[in-house]
């Protein structure tokens, strides 16, 4: 493989990353309807909604790291792109709604079985308010407010994570590493990018007659970062009987920024021959993701003033919540197993690791280097 089909590599990886990262951005940007719920309720569901997303993409983040035991030698490196793809337990790719302890919202229609992020590519149950109140006049009402569908899954059951990577050997066998994708703009949703740092040490350069040992030792560890954005657009309930004194300019603030961080340390035993390499280890890992919804979104409430003066009030108004939703969403904080192997011909290499927990991780990668 030349530079040039490298960069064309790099280039259709960032396309791919692009698209995957629009499908994620389009469910994540409909967290913003859930807002419409209110504020407690909106931070349940919306915790309900992403968790089993926060810990796969964890989970991806930290893999793919190595393709040897053996650290890469002083002034080498190895440059690669890749993915890692995550599997969601069944169990995760479906929530209950009635479980969660919700305030105010009830299941108004359907199971009050839902969809996760993760989940089915079909919508959720409508839930809503019901409430039953009667107006100075005697007259009893019985009216649903703010009725809101769940929303649907990616239709995947995984999670991919991207992996741009670049490796470089120092002095007695340590090898330092980074993971870089420039913050992209994804057409109507945000933008996401990624940054990361990891190392490698050899434990065969550090103990007496290590290098006579039949097979190569070493210590990984890294670190990865990613942050996204969506822009939900939610606006106001609009009907006869809803009251808004709001400016349409108040909802123009609105963004949905998620953070996710992922840590891991490894102990690698493998085998490095002229064109393949395999190693095997044991590690742990933990990760987390953040979620906030900032600026102005709308909710639908009843009218106070409709009790006392139903005649020239309407039934519903609208509210305004500022930045109503602040999540973290724990990752896997847990012991893992992983293998793999590395092709490799002159300065080109292929590479596939396999990462065994509880979201279990695979990921390849192709990439150029001189070891």
């Amino acid at each position: 493989m030349s530079f040039s089909a490298l960069k064309r590599t790099i280039v259709l990886f960032i396309v791919l990353l692009t698209s995957v990262a629009s499908t994620a951005s389009a469910q994540i940007s409909e967290v913003g309807e859930l807002i419409r719920a209110g504020k407690e309720d909106a931070n349940i569901l919306v915790e309900a909604y992403l968790q089993p997303f926060g810990t796969a993409f964890g989970a991806g983040l930290n893999a793919g790291w190595v393709s040897t035991a053996r650290p890469i030698k002083p002034l080498g490196f190895d440059l690669r792109v890749g993915v890692a793809l995550a599997t969601v337990p069944v169990e995760d790719e479906v929530f209950d709604i009635a479980a969660l302890g919700l305030s105010k919202l009830r299941v108004l229609e359907g199971s009050s079985t839902s969809p996760t992020i993760v989940g089915e590519d079909v919508s959720g149950p409508v839930v809503g308010l019901r409430e039953t109140f009667t107006d100075p006049l005697g007259n009893t009402y019985t009216e649903e407010i703010e009725l809101l569908t769940m929303p649907s899954g990616t239709g995947f059951g995984g999670v991919p994570a991207p992996q741009v990577q670049l490796a470089v050997g120092l002095i007695r066998g340590i090898e330092v590493a980074v993971r870089y994708v420039p913050e992209m703009d994804i057409a109507d949703y945000g933008s996401v990018g990624l940054v990361g740092a990891g190392v490698k040490v050899g434990i065969n350069d550090m103990i007496p007659g290590g290098k006579f040992l039949p097979v190569d030792i070493s210590l990984q560890g890294g670190y990865t970062m990613l942050n996204a954005s969506a822009q939900p657009e939610v606006t106001p309930t609009v009907g006869a009987n809803v009251k808004n004194d709001f400016a349409a300019s108040t909802w123009s603030n609105q963004v949905v920024d998620v953070e996710a961080e992922a840590v891991t340390a490894n102990l690698l035993v493998g085998k490095t021959l002229p064109f393949i390499s395999v190693f095997a280890g044991v590690g742990y890992q933990t990760s987390s993701m953040t979620v906030a919804a900032s600026g102005n979104y709308p909710i639908t409430s009843v009218n106070p003033d409709f009790e006392t003066d139903p005649l020239n009030e309407k039934l519903y108004r609208v509210e305004q919540v500022t930045d109503p939703i602040d999540l973290e969403l724990a990752g896997l904080d847990t012991i893992h197993y992983l293998a793999g192997v590395r092709l490799k011909i002159a300065i080109l290499s292929i590479s596939a690791t396999y990462t065994l927990s509880d979201y279990p991780v695979a990921s390849v990668g192709v990439g150029l280097g001189i070891r």
